[in-house]
């Protein structure tokens, strides 16, 4: 196999304070900001349940190179996804090519929203509905499959490999933080699935090398990749625009343990090899930044098709000319997926159709295996504990100052503490995480989003419970490390706007506490209106976990 893959409260005196942004409740219901009225669009369940879309191949227009007509709508409204046909008005290709990367660390949407869109396991249902039209598929991906390099994310990065490889697809480049997992670690992960007779995915650069060697099987240099009888040739290039995120000041400390070389100092040769292997469709991943990207496609013309890193996260599915080359954009955090379709005998001698699809909810279910690994993935972030296990860091205020609980706040300020008692961020704030919640819930559309449990990955408790940085998704020391440990803590709490009560507690009570001193403390507590607005509530309450977000809408719920 190894040779085949090588061939290729308000405080007294203080302005009134807000519980409502620290965190959010899975942002499925009115309090949360996300739409008002339930859902009743169900998607489908799982793919097994899912009719293909219709067949193509019955006469349609000539294939246009880039196609307005299918391309990504994010901000469309729900009807519009619904009915809109997925991939109208394209004949079958002689080769589907999924195109995608910059996945930055999001597996699927994680059910905050009924709007989002996006996912592995909705990406492997629009590869299953293509391949059930009779249409030979396979994929590439530029990289960046992580945000971060933490345990969370390799586990990540192993999950992506798999359902990569599981859709179907041939070739994975490199972004600058998968690079940064270090040429071990990523060796590691070729020679546990090098053995695995059904792991087609290999990993792709032609500047990027490991050891000091282009002799240990990874990555390869390019891959020819024989799709329906169509030849392509697909190789990946990290680009110069994105060093200094590798290394730091842009300067490698080590090139013999991992060297990536200027992509224009390499290429030449591989394009030699590569159309030596006579392929109908040459393929460049670059890892790049745009400006970058054009100019390779214009100095390597012998590039069919060039997709590009650092384009928008919804592009609307133009293809650029450069000369011949197309120059593709595919979007990123996995919300959409590029596909081309390759015509070598239009008529109209345009070769290729490109389009941007959304992997929204109404078109796309969930393939079963994807979800199975994503469960997998939960139950290994609990077996390791990383909400505990991962290194807590000081809260900003300083080491002093710890999270206590709402209860002790109830003492002084108990009527703030009744209405944050009563909402929604109290009661539901934790209990959202879990499926028992979704399928009890009056939002039909819940149990189709929240599928697995997800109190133990860090990534969603940061923002459902008290003492987490929400935008590093790292621990404040004496903030949440599970229900046993930290009940108090479970939920959206005062403390997640208003920052750790301790030392406001102990200068209230205590007898001989200086003035200035309860002032200081007091004004540092207090959160105004503005505040919340500006600086708190988006911490959780983002475009991305509750795009309906409205500020003056919710305020109101839980002014106090």
């Amino acid at each position: 196999m190894l040779n085949d893959k090588l061939a290729a409260r308000p405080l007294p005196g203080t302005p009134v304070g807000s519980f409502l942004g620290g965190a959010f409740v899975l942002c499925l219901l009115a309090n949360c900001g996300c739409p008002g009225a339930a859902s009743t669009d169900e998607p489908p369940t799982s793919a097994s349940q899912q009719d293909p879309s219709p067949p193509g191949g019955e006469p349609q227009p000539a294939a246009a190179d880039a196609d307005d007509g299918t391309s990504s709508a994010p901000q469309g409204d729900a009807e519009t996804l619904r009915a809109k046909p997925l991939l109208e008005g394209w004949t079958a290709p002689a080769a589907a090519i999924l195109l995608t990367g910059e996945q930055h660390g999001h597996l699927e949407p994680c059910g905050c929203s009924e709007r989002q869109s996006g996912g592995l396991a909705r990406r492997a249902d629009f590869a299953r509905q293509l391949r059930a039209r009779g249409w030979s598929v396979t994929g590439f991906d530029l990289g960046g499959a992580v945000k971060r390099n933490r345990r969370q994310s390799e586990l990540k990065y192993e999950f992506t490999r798999d359902a990569l490889n599981t859709i179907g697809y041939q070739g994975l480049g490199f972004g600058s933080q998968d690079l940064r997992f270090g040429p071990e670690k990523l060796y590691e992960w070729f020679l546990r699935t090098d053995v695995e007779p059904d792991f087609d995915l290999t990993s792709l650069s032609a500047n990027v090398t490991f050891f000091d060697t282009r002799e240990i099987g990874t990555p390869l240099t390019y891959r020819a990749a024989n799709v329906g009888g169509v030849k392509i040739a697909a190789t990946a290039v990290f680009g110069v625009s994105y060093r200094s995120e590798l290394f730091p000041g842009g300067v490698n400390p080590d090139p013999s343990s991992l060297r990536a070389d200027a992509p224009a100092e390499v290429l030449p040769a591989v394009i030699a090899q590569m159309e030596a292997e006579q392929p109908d469709v040459m393929l460049l991943l670059a890892y790049a930044k745009p400006d970058e990207s054009e100019a390779l496609a214009k100095a390597f013309p012998a590039f069919d098709l060039v997709v590009t890193a650092g384009g928008p996260e919804d592009p609307v599915g133009d293809a650029d000319h450069v000369g011949e080359t197309l120059l593709l954009r595919v979007g990123t955090k996995g919300k959409n997926a590029g596909i081309v379709g390759y015509y070598p005998d239009a008529a109209d001698g345009k070769k290729f159709r490109f389009a941007v699809v959304e992997l929204d909810r109404f078109r796309f279910g969930h393939d079963p295996a994807i979800d199975d690994r994503m469960r997998a993935y939960q139950e290994q972030l609990q077996a390791e504990n990383l909400v505990e296990a991962e290194p807590a860091i000081v809260h900003p205020r300083g080491a002093g100052f710890r999270f206590i609980g709402s209860e002790k706040c109830a003492d002084c300020h108990d009527e703030e503490y009744d209405v944050w008692k009563e909402s929604d961020h109290h009661t539901v704030g934790f209990k959202s995480l879990t499926v028992a919640f979704a399928q009890a819930s009056d939002d039909p559309s819940m149990a189709s989003r929240v599928r697995v449990d997800r109190i133990h990955d860090p990534e969603c408790i940061c923002c459902h419970t008290v003492g987490w940085d929400t935008r590093e998704v790292l621990r404040f020391e004496s903030g949440y490390l599970s229900a046993e440990k930290t009940p108090q803590l479970m939920g959206v709490h005062c403390e997640n706007c208003h920052g750790p009560g301790s030392r406001h507690v102990e200068l209230e009570e205590s007898a001989d506490a200086a003035e200035a001193d309860l002032l200081a403390e007091r004004a540092a507590m207090s959160v105004t209106r503005k505040d919340a607005e500006t600086k708190v509530c988006h911490l959780c309450h983002d475009h991305e976990n509750s795009p309906d977000f409205d500020f003056d809408e919710y305020w109101p719920q839980i002014e106090h």
